[in-house]
């Protein structure tokens, strides 16, 4: 199996997908937008994940009960793709959820990117600076 061509295509989808996500104007992106990111794109993701995974766990080396098992599970090609698939499902699925969450309560687009640019590239810091966020924009929304 060619686990480099898998890793080129995950990242090119991802990266278009983030891209979709940021850029297109929330008056015009169609809420259809976010079922196709998470019925296809991410759920296209987890299915290799599960398969990758599959894979790197039937290896006798490595597994998930040691730092060291860890190491050598991600020292296979299987197991690095589908820890990198992992990364891309999983960001990709809490960006949407930002971007999906953002769009009701009208939040602007310009001030959804930020925290879409760290979800995308930092993804837990980013899911804190917009709960943080969010957390804020409720209270200040109720103390009007």
């Amino acid at each position: 199996m060619n686990y480099s061509i898998i890793l080129i295509a995950a990242n090119c989808i991802a990266l278009l997908s983030w891209i979709c996500l940021i850029c297109w104007p929330v008056k015009i992106r169609p809420y259809k937008l976010f079922y196709i990111m998470r019925l296809g794109v991410i759920a296209l993701f987890s299915y290799f994940y599960i398969f990758l995974i599959i894979i790197a766990l039937s290896n006798p080396v490595g597994g998930v009960h040691s730092i060291e098992a860890v190491r050598a599970l991600f020292s296979t090609d299987a197991g690095l793709v589908a820890g990198w698939l992992h990364y891309l499902a999983f960001d990709l699925f809490v960006g949407v959820y930002v971007a999906e969450f953002a769009d009701r309560i009208g939040v602007k687009r310009i001030v959804q990117v930020p925290f879409l640019l760290l979800v995308f590239t930092f993804g837990p810091i980013g899911w804190i600076s917009w709960s943080i966020y969010r957390k804020y924009w409720f209270e200040k929304r109720v103390a009007k």
